[in-house]
């Protein structure tokens, strides 16, 4: 089977972890997308470091797409800039890989946000193209059922279901609304991925936040089974260890990406004094975005999967803007 050539929108921050699973998945980076000759020069230096890219360095996506002609594409540009690189993309009838959320804009409302959303879907998925969004927390699911059976817990529908999520961030006061865009997706992912899709009753909705929390609490009512109280918290924290905690019914997974014996970063998960090492949750995103194109499987969390979540974050969100 040939190999997949890739090019990577925004490669300096976490763009440059999507090349490097890409790579590692077998796909030829051949490009890159910067700001600037400048930027992309230290950019490139640093690819190379990291997986060995030999590829261009562009300052237009469209100049990179006309040129390359990739077969995928990744997006990892500032969020405000999902919309035109996507759209652009699916003109070159490329795969796409989007990072979360996957539009946002502070001055659009959430009804043209979701139009936005919708066409990046339509213009994609809707003509045959895979679409992926990386919610790589979905992975995270595995081995919380892998641990669960080793400790005896009989698997049961959630009724409850808990996810906090910290980052470094930015150091110094931020916006609630800063914390929830960059980390929303990944605990309603997680909730999606448990629960199905459904709809949040808003007669309980309560959301509490400053500037280094957000906090949601609510029932989630999915399609088929029960209610599920939700609680879902995401906080910037510039020092001192990370919390990244999720489970369903009281029993909750702790996770740690670090490297293992052999120099591998991988995902490290306890539950109740039980262990296991995983695959890196974003390799395992960017393994089934690759796997999906070539047919093999469905992508870890489609870009429908991501309208439907930016959806669920909007409504959080502006909960939180009429306390």
């Amino acid at each position: 089977m040939s190999m997949l050539r890739a090019a990577i929108i925004g490669a300096r921050g976490i763009g440059k972890h999507h090349g490097k699973w890409l790579a590692y998945e077998g796909c030829e980076v051949v490009a890159i997308v910067g700001t600037s000759e400048e930027t992309n020069a230290k950019t490139v230096a640093s690819l190379k470091d990291l997986f060995g890219f030999s590829g261009r360095a562009y300052t237009s996506v469209e100049e990179m797409l006309r040129q390359e002609k990739p077969d995928l594409v990744s997006i990892a540009s500032p969020p405000e800039l999902h919309y035109v690189h996507a759209l652009a993309a699916a003109a070159a009838k490329t795969h796409v890989m989007c990072e979360k959320p996957l539009v946002w804009h502070d001055e659009l409302s959430p009804r043209e946000l979701m139009g936005r959303a919708w066409e990046v879907v339509d213009r994609i998925e809707g003509v045959g193209l895979v679409g992926a969004i990386n919610t790589q927390y979905v992975a995270a699911l595995e081995p919380y059922y892998a641990l669960a059976a080793r400790l005896g817990i009989q698997r049961q529908a959630p009724r409850s279901l808990f996810m906090q999520m910290d980052s470094r961030g930015a150091h110094g006061p931020v916006a609630y609304e800063d914390i929830w865009r960059d980390l929303g997706p990944h605990p309603v992912s997680v909730m999606m991925a448990f629960c199905g899709y459904g709809r949040i009753d808003h007669k309980n909705l309560d959301v509490s936040c400053s500037e280094s929390e957000f906090d949601a609490h609510f029932t989630y009512v999915p399609e088929t089974g029960p209610p599920c109280e939700c609680h879902l918290r995401t906080c910037n924290v510039p020092e001192g260890p990370l919390v990244r905690r999720l489970g369903i019914n009281g029993h909750l997974m702790d996770y740690e990406g670090r490297a293992d014996d052999n120099g591998v970063y991988r995902a490290w998960c306890t539950m109740e004094g039980e262990e296991l090492w995983w695959d890196d949750f974003m390799q395992v995103s960017f393994r089934r975005f690759v796997a999906a194109i070539r047919g093999e499987e469905r992508p870890l969390a489609t870009l429908h999967d991501g309208w439907a979540n930016l959806g669920f974050q909007l409504e959080i969100l502006y909960a939180a803007k009429r306390v």
